[in-house]
């Protein structure tokens, strides 16, 4: 299984750095990690591994514009080997939890073990919200299907496939969905391996309850 592993985390990479640079983001840290990956380094965790959220995943790769294409199979290789996670029930998820699933082909979690990148890929359906939230790692989310309202220190905006936003560290950020639902590539920098954290009703910081297959 590893070398079909490796095989599929670095065209995975290898798309998402193409598919950033056509997204202006060519001379991003994020996109030279990307692009420098070299799977063969890292260990791979001995986990149960799971399939992912099929009644997320599949209608949305069923709808990818041609010049995601590329991308959009190598997500469709690697989400056998992906571990996936998604927040517990709570009040602060209740218009995400059931609706979002989000997999990691590289990083602390796995399957492929890296401290200093992380990357996989984050289904989320109609009609959710995932509320003001931020982490230590610098990411970068690429649109593979659907669109989204992103917000970040920019205010709000619009987000469709092809696009790109970068998060810097610590910085607060999320999104909502309408009627459709969106696929994202996903990738950390820094220090990948803290835990995302939520804002309360006070504005104080917590960090929220998370599912893993």
């Amino acid at each position: 299984m590893s070398d079909e592993l490796q095989l599929a985390s670095s065209e995975l990479a290898a798309a998402a750095a193409e598919a950033l640079i056509r997204a202006g983001l060519g001379d991003d840290d994020l996109t030279r990690a990307l692009r420098e990956f070299d799977p063969h380094g890292c260990d791979v965790a001995e986990r149960r591994l799971a399939g992912p959220r099929r009644d997320l995943l599949e209608p949305l790769l069923g709808d990818v514009p041609r010049d995601m294409q590329l991308l959009a199979q190598s997500i469709g290789a690697a989400d056998q080997f992906a571990s996936w996670a998604s927040y517990a029930p709570a009040p602060w998820t209740a218009a995400l939890a059931d609706r979002s699933a989000a997999a990691s082909i590289v990083g602390p979690r796995g399957p492929i073990v890296n401290d200093e990148l992380a990357f996989g890929m984050y289904c989320v359906g109609p009609d959710a919200v995932y509320p003001e939230h931020g982490h230590p790692a610098r990411e970068a989310y690429l649109i593979v299907a659907g669109t989204t309202e992103f917000f970040s220190a920019g205010g709000w905006k619009t987000l469709r496939p092809g696009q790109a936003s970068v998060q810097e560290p610590e910085s607060v950020h999320g999104l909502r969905t309408a009627n459709n639902g969106i696929l994202c590539f996903w990738a950390w920098t820094g220090d990948v391996a803290s835990p995302i954290w939520g804002l309360d009703e006070n504005g104080s910081r917590f960090f929220p309850d998370r599912l893993y297959e």
